[in-house]
């Protein structure tokens, strides 16, 4: 009894059972499912079918067992009935319904009309019982013609994956017809797709010819035919014509409108209306649809053109250049038929909005621009490959990095540390001086300390990259932190506590906004809005615009400018709007209140003039300025993208 076993005993036990399923055991040779009450469920892991139909094979060719003899031209063939049941709806049909005289027999069943050959049945029976058949271009036809009244699934569905591997230009229209004839609608599919694909290499076979009229229509009508010029139809027509003239040549009238002449040139046309072969009288219906045809193409009026047949070589979208806070100098395709992207040899130079011609299985990417500069340069890449790639450039073209642009990399290097220096030395003078200087000269300079994100030092030496960036911007942050100090304790010694607060707010933010641009610049993230050269000169010009109007009044009427920075947050949120279309959601957030806040700063700032100096509005004039700077300051930051990585699909 099982209650009785030792305690060591159920240890030994346990340890051979292992749990796949709730309540199923794994047992070594065999599986025990728990059921209800005491029932257990016993499974053996052995393939036990498959040695079952080893052991009738054997019974077979030992004879033993057999309850069935199959004869085919005399030859006796013992089998057993619950084998041939089994894998035939045939026999299942024939054993199976009382209605059937073999379903009680015990003479022979002469298949000789369905199976003809003894070999082949022989090897029939073979499959029929080990599912093994071993297959060949002179036994293949004989087998699949015998297993299709038979009903033999398995058997028709390997001979036909066979004939679909073995298919060719000289045999597939042969096995189109035989497929028609014995309704075989997989082979007929493949035999179709396969005339369709190589139309041209098998109009040149023998087989072409013997191709009915239906079957030559539904084949030239079909979209999917793929040939290098329609003038390929035309001639497969005509070749199939010219085999039997007689009884052929009527059947132009119907063949003639499959052809799409009107991607064919004129010229061909007015040819084939003057050849020999259309020169009968019964032909004129003929000549007419040609003339017809080719008075619309010459004509230039509009015409419904049929569609395009499918394309020889695989079709492929190019995606050469772009533009994405910069232009790119990238390539991929994408293949429609297998829906994956390849990557290609990368532009020599970093271009968007180029032009894209395919020609003689070349691609080539045609001027464009970098970032704002307009190319005049030529790219050329062998069509479908990655490898092999050309450029020509008819000028020299600066990169995104300015290496070649000596003028602006400086400008942009020395303009942010000049603005600051002047910032700081306006200060000083403001503090020693009192209110006797305006601080014009950091108002001209103010809006070049903001472009500071755009300033490049990049070279060969990552480190020393790192160590002059770093450099830079505490050099800069020394300049700007300075000079709001020496304010700061201007308005404390003039008792001025809402400036001081001001000036120290300013502190923080100065401190803030160098230091997530320094580690952008160190990061290698990519600036969305870019400094060329005509906006630098743009900017300056606007500015000499304004001091020259402005520098006199505040000359002649003595006033005091506390507000140094409006001039230059209005020219800035100009530079800054040409790319209002390229920002996202938070920075046309950022540039509104940006514009909006300077509004009011100026506003505030003429009515304190106006009013005789009123305090109120020089305090609401200043606040709303260091508004305005948060808002230019965050815009700048959010601007700011990740480097592009573009990733492979291989």
């Amino acid at each position: 009894m099982l209650n009785e076993h030792s305690q060591q005993d159920n240890n030994q036990f346990n340890g051979l059972l292992s749990m796949n399923n709730l309540g199923e055991f794994d047992m070594g040779k065999y599986t025990m499912k728990v059921l209800t009450g005491s029932d257990c469920l016993y499974k053996l892991k052995t393939d036990r079918q498959a040695r079952l139909m080893d052991a009738m094979a054997m019974y077979r060719k030992e004879e033993r067992f057999c309850d069935v003899v199959l004869c085919v031209q005399g030859i006796r063939y013992p089998a057993h009935k619950i084998v041939l049941a089994s894998v035939s709806s045939y026999f299942a049909s024939m054993f199976g319904q009382p209605g059937h005289i073999e379903a009680f027999t015990t003479e022979d069943i002469d298949l000789t009309k369905l199976v003809p050959c003894p070999f082949t049945m022989n090897i029939i029976l073979d499959f029929l019982y080990t599912s093994q058949v071993q297959l060949n271009d002179s036994c293949v036809m004989p087998i699949l013609t015998c297993s299709i009244p038979l009903l033999l699934d398995d058997l028709i569905e390997l001979c036909i994956a066979y004939l679909r591997d073995h298919l060719h230009a000289s045999n597939c229209v042969g096995l189109l017809l035989y497929g028609k004839q014995y309704l075989c609608y997989p082979l007929i599919e493949a035999a179709e797709n396969y005339i369709h694909n190589h139309f041209e290499e098998i109009v040149r076979h023998e087989e072409f010819l013997s191709l009915s009229f239906a079957d030559l229509f539904s084949v030239i009508k079909n979209d999917e035919v793929k040939v290098e010029c329609e003038s390929s139809i035309y001639n497969a027509i005509m070749q199939w014509v010219r085999h039997d003239p007689l009884n052929r040549r009527a059947e132009l009238t119907e063949l003639l409108p499959c052809v799409r002449f009107e991607f064919l040139e004129p010229s061909f046309l007015r040819n084939i209306i003057n050849c020999d072969d259309l020169a009968p009288a019964d032909m004129k219906h003929c000549r007419d649809y040609l003339s017809n045809v080719h008075e619309n193409l010459t004509s230039h009026r509009y015409c419904h053109l049929p569609p395009c047949r499918a394309p020889i070589k695989p079709l492929v979208i190019y995606c050469a250049g772009g533009y994405y806070n910069k232009s790119i100098n990238t390539m991929e395709c994408y293949f429609l038929e297998t829906k994956t992207w390849k990557r290609c040899a990368d532009l020599r130079v970093p271009r968007s909005g180029v032009g894209v011609v395919s020609l003689q299985m070349r691609v080539y990417v045609i001027g464009g621009r970098h970032n704002t500069k307009i190319m005049h340069s030529l790219s050329i890449r062998q069509s479908h490959s990655g490898s092999n790639s050309f450029s020509a450039n008819s000028d020299d073209i600066a990169s995104h990095e300015l290496k070649s642009d000596i003028f602006l990399r400086v400008a942009m290097s020395l303009l942010p540390i000049t603005a600051v220096l002047s910032y700081q030395i306006d200060a000083i003078c403001q503090l020693q001086f009192r209110n006797m200087y305006a601080g014009l000269a950091s108002t001209i300079l103010h809006i070049f300390y903001f472009l500071q994100f755009y300033t490049n030092l990049k070279c060969n030496s990552k480190t020393i990259t790192y160590i002059y960036t770093y450099l830079y911007h505490i050099i800069i942050w020394i300049f700007k932190i300075g000079g709001n100090i020496v304010y700061f304790l201007y308005h404390h010694r003039e008792k001025n506590i809402f400036h001081q607060c001001i000036f120290a707010l300013r502190i923080i933010q100065d401190t803030i906004f160098i230091s997530f641009v320094c580690i952008y610049k160190i990061r290698s993230y990519d600036p969305l809005i870019c400094v060329q050269h005509k906006a630098l000169f743009s900017v300056i010009s606007r500015l000499e615009i304004i001091l020259a109007i402005l520098v006199p009044i505040f000359a002649q009427e003595n006033l005091i400018k506390r507000t140094v920075a409006n001039i230059s947050l209005f020219i800035l949120y100009d530079f800054f709007s040409v790319y209002y279309h390229l920002f996202t959601l938070r920075l046309k957030w950022a540039l509104w209140l940006f514009v909006v806040f300077i509004t009011i700063s100026v506003v505030n700032e003429w009515l304190y003039f106006v009013n005789h100096q009123w305090q109120l509005c020089d305090q609401i004039s200043t606040g709303f300025e260091f508004l305005a700077e948060c808002s230019c300051c965050l815009l700048i930051l959010w601007q700011f993208k990740l480097p592009i990585i573009i990733l492979s699909s291989d």
